[in-house]
C-alpha cells in the first residue's frame, strides 16, 4: 500500500519532484499561479478536515513514497448449518421424501487502514451475513410394473448482507463533513480517492435471490419422459 508519509501531511512536499502551486493566486484558468516556496503548504491552507483523515490513516512502516505500508489483516468465516430430511411410505406403491437445509456462513474481513477503510488484501472488507434456505420434496408412484412416476418441487432463497467495520457511526460527520451520514445506509466515512495512493473507502449492499423448480418423470418399460418447469 502507498500512504502519505509525514512530512507531506503536515504540508512538506520538499521532496517531491512535482512543483506545487498555490491555488489561491493566478488568473481562474489557472495561468500565472505562483509557487509554494520550497514546496511547503502554509499550515493555515491545510483544511481541518483533511487533517482529521490523514490522522485516522497509520504511518509508513516502509520507506520510500510509494509501497511504505504492509499489514496482515484479520479474517474470520463462521457457519452455522443443519439439514433435515424425512421419508414417509404410506403404502408400498407411494414413497414421499422431504428435505430443509440451513446456512448461515459469517464472514469479517477488517480493512487495511482500520477506521480509515482502506483494501483488504484484494477482499471485500466489511462483515457479511449470508442467510440460504432451501428446501425439496420428491414424490414417487409405482401404477404398475412397467409404470412408475416421480414427482419433484424444490426451492431456495438466500440474502446476504455485507456492511462495513465503520457501519452505523456518523464518522463524516465527526471528521466535520456535512450532508453524509443521513441514515444507517449512509453511514461511515465518506470514499476517499487521491492519484497515487491507495484508496479510502467503504462499502455496503445488500443482495437478495430466490429459485423455484419443478419436475415431473414418468417411467415406463424403455421409456422415460420428463417435464421441468422453473
Amino acid at each position: 500500500m502507498s500512504i502519505p508519509p509525514p512530512d507531506f501531511r503536515g504540508g512538506n512536499l520538499a521532496a517531491s519532484t512535482t512543483p506545487i502551486y498555490n491555488p489561491l493566486t493566478g488568473n481562474p484558468d489557472g495561468s500565472g499561479r505562483a509557487l509554494f516556496p520550497n514546496n511547503q503548504i502554509p499550515a493555515s491552507l491545510i483544511n481541518p478536515i483533511s487533517t482529521k483523515i490523514l490522522a485516522l490513516v497509520p504511518q509508513p512502516n516502509s520507506s520510500g513514497f510509494t509501497n511504505n505500508y504492509f499489514a496482515l489483516l484479520p479474517f474470520t468465516k463462521d457457519t452455522q448449518s443443519f439439514d433435515v430430511k424425512l421419508d414417509f411410505n404410506p403404502t408400498a406403491n407411494d414413497r414421499l421424501s422431504g428435505r430443509f437445509s440451513f446456512q448461515r456462513p459469517v464472514t469479517d474481513q477488517e480493512p487495511i487502514f482500520g477506521l480509515a477503510g482502506g483494501p483488504a488484501q484484494g477482499a471485500f472488507e466489511a462483515t457479511g451475513v449470508q442467510n440460504t434456505y432451501s428446501a425439496g420434496l420428491n414424490y414417487t408412484h409405482i401404477f404398475s410394473p412397467t409404470l412408475i412416476a416421480e414427482f419433484r418441487a424444490g426451492g431456495a432463497h438466500y440474502r446476504n448482507e455485507a456492511k462495513q467495520s465503520d457501519y452505523g457511526t456518523n464518522a463524516s460527520a465527526a471528521i466535520g463533513i456535512p450532508g453524509v451520514n443521513l441514515d444507517s445506509f449512509s453511514s461511515g466515512l465518506s470514499g476517499i480517492n487521491i492519484n497515487g495512493y491507495s484508496s479510502w473507502w467503504a462499502t455496503r449492499s445488500i443482495f437478495r435471490g430466490c429459485a423455484l423448480k419443478r419436475i415431473s418423470t414418468w417411467s415406463t418399460a424403455g421409456r422415460r419422459r420428463s417435464a421441468d418447469t422453473r
